[in-house]
């Protein structure tokens, strides 16, 4: 934590209790049985899945980034990497919440939830044609049965739908799909946890790796992308910035790539929409800086993304009044080159 200059404190990326804060690389959690169930059951062709996919879409995602930021990972002065694995396991924070989830028993009954949602419409339509069915000898169903099961089905999936699994991963405050070392300059995606999160949310895995994979590059080119001077984002200044301001950055980047490539994989905007809507509010408070359609948003926070990294802007407030100064500016630049 990091105090403000009203005594206020507040969570900063870097925070030594950060798994991806540490310099070296954390040791794999030792998963309770009842986890290590959970995460064996997981399909394993869905590893092959984030690889392919993260082989496929690298260089575009990095180029779509590039674009809207207006940052390069390398010049010609300056060479940089950042490297890329897809690992097993799950990152500590996600590991420790599943250890301590409550109707763990009733898993893997979530990844089975458009089934159960099939069943209860295919239930309905039964009902709907039962009398003519009927008719025809082809069952003797009673009416009543088919109303029980659905109101079994139905009830299953709204118990299904605040099952405290679901409720805690989805509000882990820290980044458990993928993460950025920023001290190594190094990216992981965890496919267990993307394969766990896209069944909850009832995505392909592919579409939810494109949009984790994106999110931490965005973390590297905010961080380590030379503007046009050669200057980046120092890494002590970045570590001790505000979480909401960089996840913001992060967030908005990934929702700006997502609709750059809408046409080529729909999927990925729909996996970002779904996973926003249930997210912390850390990772939602970017959507105050303003509407995706509007088409001068990005060039305003481009301009603001290089003003906060000159000058080691640390609170997410602070950015949202230098966004604000930035979409006058830009406005009134408009509307002097069309007088």
């Amino acid at each position: 934590m990091q105090p403000t200059e009203q005594g206020h404190l507040y969570q900063t990326f870097g925070s030594p209790d950060r798994y991806y804060a540490q310099g070296l690389l954390p040791v794999l959690y030792d998963f309770s049985p009842a986890t290590q169930k959970m995460i064996l059951g997981l399909p394993p062709e869905h590893k092959q899945e984030v690889e392919r996919t993260h082989s496929e879409w690298n260089a575009a995602i990095r180029e779509n980034i590039r674009r809207e930021t207006g940052l390069s990972i390398s010049s010609r002065n300056t060479r940089q990497a950042v490297s890329i694995r897809v690992l097993d396991g799950l990152p500590v924070p996600l590991a420790q919440a599943l250890d301590n989830v409550q109707q763990i028993e009733l898993w893997p009954l979530p990844l089975y939830r458009s089934t159960f949602e099939q069943t209860s419409n295919g239930i309905s339509l039964l009902a709907e044609y039962l009398s003519a069915i009927e008719l025809y000898g082809l069952s003797s169903t009673n009416i009543d049965k088919l109303t029980t099961v659905q109101m079994t089905v139905q009830a299953l999936l709204e118990q299904l739908a605040e099952m405290d699994i679901i409720q805690k991963i989805l509000r882990i405050d820290e980044d458990v799909l993928g993460s950025y070392f920023f001290y190594r300059s190094e990216i992981h995606l965890y496919w267990m946890a993307i394969s766990l999160v896209s069944a909850i949310l009832d995505v392909p895995p592919s579409d939810l790796t494109l949009v984790v994979l994106t999110h931490e590059l965005a973390h590297a080119y905010t961080h380590l992308g030379l503007d046009i001077d050669g200057k980046n984002w120092e890494t002590d200044a970045f570590s001790s910035t505000e979480t909401s301001l960089i996840e913001g950055l992060a967030q908005f980047y990934t929702q700006q790539v997502g609709i750059r490539l809408r046409e080529r994989v729909p999927g990925m905007e729909i996996a970002f929409e779904k996973l926003l809507a249930k997210q912390s509010p850390t990772y939602t408070e970017f959507k105050i800086w303003g509407k995706p359609t509007d088409p001068h948003l990005g060039e305003v926070v481009r301009f603001s993304l290089i003003a906060c990294r000159l000058n080691q802007m640390k609170r997410h407030a602070d950015f949202v009044h230098l966004l604000a100064d930035n979409q006058e500016r830009v406005a009134s630049s408009r509307s002097s080159r069309r007088a």
